[in-house]
């Protein structure tokens, strides 16, 4: 079975793009569907931007709040998410094991991981 290639290369948001999450994403959650609410800045409001529908096999609640939190938490941890990114990366490209400047920035951004996991040492 072949395997999916994915693409994991990570990319700027661009202004218009950030500007849909100057504000945290929430849910709204009914018997059959939840909705997942937005501010959008060409309104100035929240606005639903997604409907999700209870199907076989799929529990809205569970999907909106996994979508919303997903956003929310990218959000505010963009600049961790971009490092460890480029570390990975870095580790990838090594065939014959890591070199000096991978292994230097996957010790970096561990580093940086537990200053905001657990608080500075």
């Amino acid at each position: 079975m072949p395997r999916a290639v994915k693409n994991t290369r990570t990319r700027t948001l661009t202004p218009q793009e950030s500007s849909y999450t100057l504000m945290p994403w929430s849910c709204n959650h009914h018997p059959t569907f939840s909705e997942i609410e937005a501010y959008l800045p060409i309104t100035g409001e929240f606005e639903i931007i997604a409907d999700i529908h209870n199907t076989k096999g799929v529990d809205a609640e569970v999907v909106a709040g996994l979508i919303t939190r997903a956003v929310n938490s990218y959000e505010k941890l963009r600049d961790l998410i971009d490092q460890m990114a480029g570390a990975l990366e870095l580790c990838l490209e090594c065939a014959d094991g890591l070199n000096w400047e991978a292994e230097h920035e996957a010790q970096a951004v561990l580093n940086m991981r537990t200053q905001k996991t657990h608080g500075p040492t």
